[in-house]
């Protein structure tokens, strides 16, 4: 229930994935997904270039699992939607 002169603070939900991945690991799996089979890449020591950097954002999704909410797609699936999608329509990618 709102209350006067108070802001209004709902609950706030992270949304977090089924897989947890390094970029390498995402960039390769985008390759496979798009028929690539060399995917040419060049590993950078960020720990040494920036340093205090977190290597890893975690996000807690308990709330939403506790409500029974599951993604309705599995990472994979999700990520060759968004391929398949900016394949099949690529005048929404030169803007």
């Amino acid at each position: 229930m709102h209350e006067a002169n108070t802001a209004d603070r709902p609950d706030r939900y992270n949304i977090a994935g089924d897989k947890q991945l390094d970029n390498l690991e995402l960039a390769q799996t985008i390759s496979t997904l798009m028929g690539v089979e060399n995917l040419d890449y060049e590993l950078v020591d960020t720990h040494t270039q920036r340093p205090g950097h977190d290597p890893h954002y975690g996000l807690d999704s308990t709330k939403l699992h506790d409500l029974g909410w599951t993604p309705p797609l599995t990472f994979e699936e999700s990520l060759k939607n968004t391929i398949e999608w900016q394949r099949d329509n690529p005048q929404w990618m030169n803007h």
